[in-house]
């Protein structure tokens, strides 16, 4: 019997044991992974506390920017740390180790990220990751990093007393609380923030009460870009094409400028020049300065100055508010996306290595743009309040633009025997994923490919005609058209394999320069005039319609000389500068003049990918013979010419 007890009490002395032994290896898994989570949330915090302190320095940023740029990087960093956790306890048992091995790697992975990155900024801002000096100087220093980190590792692997790591967190208090006290709040302010960005976007869109109480006889205004759209894929400039049979329409009545061209190759410069009225060297907001000075005064701050209604509503990214494009609207809607961290792009971002690697916005599902469908909703809602204002309307239509992922359902129209390439099964999208449209420039492609690619945009340029007659509808029911100006044009074209690459931004050829432009006026007759003018004379144009005056230092100039026939036009030349892609070498400044049917293309510094060039447009429109070599005496005619202008001042 007393065998049978000794037994029994050992048996459970055991079991005990065994319960006490897994007890604490759940409470040492739970303190080793709260430890993880919270050095996670730390080092997340950190970075989004760095890029909301750049963003507000810089300045140009939107509300909800700031907590979803903590709140990105606090969860990223949080799962990463937590993965890391349950990992490195399965590999090591040492609670000592453990305590030390989060800050060191929470402050490693910091550092490895920002020093580059701050290197970079620094000395090479205008420069890629893959840019092989940069490239090179980031791995010797992320290679120093590593190694110094490892070093710290083995020493807090060696060490016994938690006391030898000075630099613990842990076991400094007053840094602890202090660190304790900031994440409290940053967790408060991402949590308040959020909740207050829900409860908003759910109160839908709401209009701003329209004020002024004077009176004037000035026509109302509308400006339509519909981005990315070329001349050469409309119906307006070739029949037989058929993507804008309204737009061909509304030309019938209107003023059409069969040789206008964009003062820029992609949409923020473009815009920039039409608003200002000057070329992208004088108005800054380019590649090198990403935002529109508060110092220009800008077409929509003149007229709301004189009373006009001023609203915008954006389709695509770089006309939001946050670039400079919006100054001067009452009234302006370019939200995208709810989650639109994933599009924001900042000097100290992570996405600046995360988009390297695996795509953000496919995973959170932001495209970057709003559907011309989700814009006339918003726009006809505005129409209906402001119609007995006089108003100054922005809309910019962004259906055009890549992935060409819309008006599927028009494809058939355009497609033909282009979907010969697709492979079986194989549907358009899933071509355009695996298609390399960022390629380096002049590697070989199937003109099938093209042709497929083309159809796409058409199709999209198709659906887009439909909505901006959908708006010429609404403005007719309201019966605005008797008394308002529309103005519709391109920001830029696109390149599909012209010169050897796809997409726009990157050259200034005529098939990213040359865009649709028309302006109807109730009081001007329909005409079509081939006289090559740049769209930057908008605002020149716009401002002689409402009888203001016009800022000093401007560019452009009026087309209302050619619009009416009356009056001299006193510009015989259009100019465009651009830049090319930086990450594959492109080169880095492009400007081009175009006079009396030539075109002198200059490229600094030389590359072989792009190059200066000099071209008879009117026997060479598409640019494919390069005479710059060649014919010497008109290349340095054209210069002089260039020269003179840049230096008229």
């Amino acid at each position: 019997m007393a065998k049978s007890n000794n037994k029994a009490r050992k048996r459970n002395t055991s079991k005990s044991i065994i319960r006490t032994t897994r007890l604490k290896k759940i409470i040492s898994m739970k303190k080793n992974l709260k430890t993880a989570l919270y050095t996670g949330l730390i080092t997340g915090l950190s970075f989004g506390l760095v890029d909301v302190i750049a963003k507000i320095i810089k300045g140009g940023f939107q509300y909800f920017e700031l907590y979803q740029t903590l709140l990105f990087h606090g969860i990223l960093f949080t799962i990463t740390f937590f993965v890391l956790g349950i990992i490195i306890r399965i590999l090591t048992k040492s609670a000592s180790f453990l305590r030390k091995f989060y800050p060191i790697t929470g402050f490693y992975v910091f550092f490895l990220f920002f020093i580059p990155l701050t290197i970079k900024q620094a000395f090479f801002y205008h420069r890629s990751f893959f840019f092989p000096v940069i490239r090179n100087i980031s791995l010797i220093v992320a290679g120093i990093i590593t190694l110094v980190y490892i070093i710290m590792l083995v020493k807090a692997k060696k060490s016994k007393n938690n006391s030898q790591v000075k630099t613990s967190l842990q076991n400094k208090y007053l840094i602890n609380k202090i660190v304790s006290n900031l994440v409290f709040l940053l967790v408060i302010f991402i949590i308040i923030s959020f909740v207050m960005d829900l409860f908003q976007m759910n109160q839908g869109y709401s209009i701003p009460e329209y004020s002024f109480s004077g009176e004037t006889n000035e026509p109302n205004v509308i400006i339509i870009t519909i981005d990315t759209v070329r001349a050469d894929h409309t119906t307006l400039y070739d029949p037989e094409i058929k993507t804008t049979p309204h737009l061909a329409e509304l030309a019938k009545t209107s003023v059409v400028f069969d040789n206008a061209v964009s003062s820029a190759s992609w949409t923020l410069p473009s815009h920039a020049s039409m608003f200002t009225g000057k070329l992208p060297s004088n108005h800054m907001a380019n590649k090198k300065h990403f935002f529109l000075n508060f110092q220009e005064d800008t077409l929509a701050e003149i007229l709301r100055a004189d009373g006009y209604n001023t609203a915008a509503f954006i389709g695509g990214p770089y006309c939001k508010e946050k670039y400079g494009i919006g100054q001067g609207f009452t009234n302006i809607k370019d939200r995208m996306d709810w989650f639109e961290f994933s599009l924001i792009y900042s000097k100290f971002s992570l996405k600046n290595y995360l988009d390297v690697f695996f795509p953000v916005n496919e995973i959170v599902g932001a495209d970057g743009e709003r559907t011309a469908l989700e814009i006339n909703k918003d726009v006809f809602e505005w129409l209906e309040k402001s119609k007995d204002t006089q108003f100054f309307l922005f809309v910019n239509y962004f259906d055009a633009h890549d992935p060409y992922n819309l008006g599927k359902e028009y494809r058939p129209i355009f497609m033909g025997n282009a979907s010969s390439v697709l492979k079986p099964s194989q549907t358009p999208d899933e071509f355009m994923e695996e298609f390399n449209l960022e390629m380096t420039r002049h590697t070989d492609v199937d003109q099938k490919e093209v042709d497929l690619i083309l159809s796409m945009y058409d199709a999209e340029i198709y659906s887009l005609d439909k909505q901006v007659q959908l708006l010429l509808d609404k403005l007719e029911e309201l019966g605005l058209m008797e008394n308002t100006v529309i103005i519709i044009t391109g920001d830029h074209g696109e390149e599909f394999h012209d010169h050897g690459a796809f997409f726009h931004g990157k050259t200034i050829y005529e098939e990213v320069l040359r865009v649709p432009f028309l302006v109807y006026h109730p009081d001007y007759d329909a005409k079509r005039i081939e006289t090559r003018v740049n769209n930057m004379d908008i605002f020149s144009t716009v401002l002689e319609f409402t009888g203001l005056e016009e800022p000093e230092g401007i560019d452009g100039t009026s087309l209302l000389p050619l619009i009416t026939g009356q009056g001299i036009y006193d510009r015989d030349y259009t100019i465009a500068e651009g830049f090319g892609r930086w990450q594959v070498g492109e080169a880095e400044q492009q400007i081009s003049m175009a006079k009396d049917g030539w075109k002198l293309l200059k490229v600094e510094p030389k590359h072989k990918y792009i190059y200066s060039g000099l071209y008879h447009l009117e026997t060479d429109e598409y640019e494919q013979e390069n005479i710059y070599a060649s014919d010497l005496l008109k290349r340095s005619e054209m210069e002089q010419e260039l020269i003179s202008i840049y230096h008229a001042d």
